[in-house]
């Protein structure tokens, strides 16, 4: 079976939240490996080691359970939205910086579980999906179009660069990530190195990078 240790359970609370953090491990890990309709309360409950009376006292539907573990799983997986820490770095540098660390988060197992599961619930819990927008895409895209602002790149519609280059990114979430027979697998840095090169390229023809 395989895990998501995304985080520890804490055995030492009290025994109701312990029950409660079972109940989320548990949960967390079977949803992601079958879903929201391959999940049975019962094998969640088995999981957990607790009883489906404890279960509905504390979630009294699956899909309030779904929600809370999607939430956590969501502030817990997003991508790294963080350019270069040197304060002195080049628009080539923060964006590169960029792109490697948004790749290799995207590419985790986890992450890309998460992706889908997201994709396959979001009609059924759109709130959940909303809040996947807010912590991931939407925020990359803010980080993307900070940085052009930063090094002074005004003359461009901000969204549309943000979204061309986060978009770019995400072929490598759904080629080698989503679409990936064999589980993911995270790009070579030549190839993140490639894309940023070819947006810089059509971003500021006039630079040199």
């Amino acid at each position: 079976m395989m895990r998501h240790p995304y985080r520890a359970v804490h055995f030492g609370m009290a025994r109701g939240d312990e029950s409660e953090a079972r109940l989320r491990a548990a949960a967390r890990t079977l949803f992601l490996e079958r879903g929201f309709e391959g999940t049975s309360t019962a094998a969640i409950c088995s999981m957990a080691r607790v009883s489906k009376e404890t279960m509905y006292v504390r979630y009294p539907s699956k899909d309030l359970l779904f929600a809370d573990v999607l939430r956590e799983l969501i502030a817990e997986a997003a991508p790294s939205t963080s350019a270069s820490d040197d304060e002195g770095a080049t628009l080539e540098q923060e964006l590169r910086a960029l792109a490697h660390g948004v790749a290799t988060v995207m590419l985790r197992p986890e992450y890309v579980s998460l992706f889908r599961l997201v994709v396959t619930e979001a009609p059924r819990h759109p709130k959940v999906a909303e809040r996947f927008k807010e912590v991931a895409p939407q925020r990359s895209l803010a980080t993307v179009a900070a940085v052009l602002e930063r090094h002074g790149v005004r003359d461009v519609d901000a969204d549309a660069a943000a979204r061309a280059f986060m978009g770019g990114l995400l072929t490598f979430l759904l080629l080698d990530g989503v679409f990936a027979v064999d589980g993911p697998s995270a790009p070579r840095r030549s190839r993140v190195d490639a894309h940023v090169d070819f947006f810089l390229r059509a971003l500021c023809p006039a630079r040199s990078t």
